[in-house]
């Protein structure tokens, strides 16, 4: 740059210095030849040159790249405020600049808020989780979250323990015990339904128990014929359950699954028939008696008993098969 000032320099002085030598002595005519010709400090003379020809070199010398790259126009320069172009080559105004970032940020969140509720908190001095307490003040407020019984933060951990945690169980659980395979306690207190319907499964090596206190209740015996038996005799029936059949007829028992155990008595000489399940693969049934020993049936075989106080245990033996240990009253059919 510096050059370049130097040059022009130079340049506007041999320019001034020929208009005025041209002005005190004027040119004999306008041909290029009536113009005096300069010598520089080199030695070199140049040729004549007319006042156009002179500007014309001027301003060629004007349109060299003196800074290795074009010069930016005033033209160049782009009035956009919505930056349509997305020129990789030319610049914004400074009006332009301004107008797209004010427009941008009217369109972004306001943090004002934001920032006055975090300025709100205190140090809780301990290690804490930040939260939204939506019942706090108008429209909620930022808070600590204070663990509760059975909850602690340690560092960035959030640890649960369940030792003395009340918990109301909804769904299906599972528990278990620690890594270093530690016995899981459970206290249960006031009434316990464990189980409304279905089955209750424990896999472990062991069941023990050290006390017991108050009564378990067992299931009601369920007094009805034995044509009523599929309808009236379901669910936890069939785990623990007994069915008094008090009217003679056929008992269409369910298909046989795994834990099933309930006991069927015959009240008054009624003739009580035991039917198999028949969908699928049918029943069989092992009959177990004093006097007939163990005794297995042929598949979809009956059992039956007419006498008056006769019983007969049924409970699952294998897949599609029963095991009936019974009273002496009763037969195959």
């Amino acid at each position: 740059m510096k050059k370049l000032l130097i040059f022009l320099f130079i340049l506007l002085l041999s320019v001034s210095a020929y208009a005025g030598q041209r002005l005190m002595q004027g040119p004999a005519s306008s041909a290029a030849g009536d113009y005096p010709s300069f010598s520089g400090t080199d030695g070199k003379t140049t040729t004549n040159k007319t006042p156009t020809e002179v500007a014309a070199a001027v301003q060629a010398l004007l349109d060299v790249d003196y800074f290795g790259e074009d010069v930016l126009k005033e033209s160049e320069i782009l009035d956009e405020d919505d930056m349509a172009t997305d020129s990789a080559t030319y610049p914004p105004s400074q009006q332009s600049t301004a107008a797209y970032v004010v427009a941008g940020l009217a369109t972004k969140q306001d943090t004002h808020a934001n920032i006055t509720l975090l300025t709100a908190l205190t140090d809780p001095g301990a290690d804490r989780a930040m939260f939204w307490d939506e019942s706090a003040g108008t429209g909620g407020a930022l808070a600590w979250l204070t663990p509760n019984t059975g909850l602690a933060i340690d560092g960035t951990n959030l640890n649960v323990s369940i030792s003395s945690m009340d918990i109301t169980m909804t769904e299906a659980y599972i528990l278990v015990g620690n890594a270093s395979s530690k016995a899981v306690p459970v206290a249960m207190s006031g009434d316990v339904t464990m189980v409304a319907s279905g089955a209750t499964s424990l896999a472990t090596d062991s069941v023990a128990y050290s006390e017991t206190t108050g009564s378990v209740k067992a299931l009601t015996p369920v007094l009805d014929a034995a044509a009523d038996f599929s309808s009236t005799f379901t669910g936890a029936n069939l785990y623990g359950g007994t069915f008094i059949c008090d009217t003679a007829g056929t008992a269409a028992l369910p298909a046989v699954a795994a834990g099933m155990n309930f006991t069927v008595v015959v009240k008054g000489a009624v003739a009580t028939v035991l039917n198999p399940n028949a969908t699928g693969t049918e029943d069989t049934i092992h009959l177990v008696t004093p006097s007939l020993g163990y005794a297995v049936q042929t598949q979809g075989e009956n059992i039956d008993s007419s006498a008056d106080g006769s019983m007969c245990v049924l409970q699952y033996y294998a897949a599609d098969t029963w095991l009936a240990i019974c009273s002496d009253d009763w037969t195959a059919e």
